[in-house]
């Protein structure tokens, strides 16, 4: 298990993404679609409409699927406070 980050997958480009908590600016739920979004320190987003890899332990929420408007609606909301959840446990670690 890694607190450091998470690892996002893109199955359509089958790519991941690694992304530290310390890089991550806010995380951000769009009313609009529904949809949740990293916002990282250097200016760059980036979607969580893909899979996500529980390389940092497992979520309570279940994997979203590939299309942004499936699945339940509290999912990414329960998603966001999870990851603000862990970026809040990675910088108190950091600070002992």
């Amino acid at each position: 298990m890694n607190d450091h980050f998470i690892e996002i997958a893109f199955p359509l480009k089958k790519s991941f993404q690694r992304v530290r908590y310390d890089e991550i600016k806010e995380v951000v739920f769009s009313d609009v679609g529904m949809s949740l979004s990293l916002h990282l320190k250097d200016g760059s987003k980036v979607p969580l409409g893909s899979t996500l890899c529980r390389t940092s332990g497992a979520f309570s929420v279940p994997e979203l699927p590939a299309t942004a408007l499936q699945g339940h609606p509290g999912d990414r909301l329960r998603l966001k406070s999870e990851i603000e959840s862990r970026m809040k446990m990675y910088f108190q670690s950091e600070n002992f």
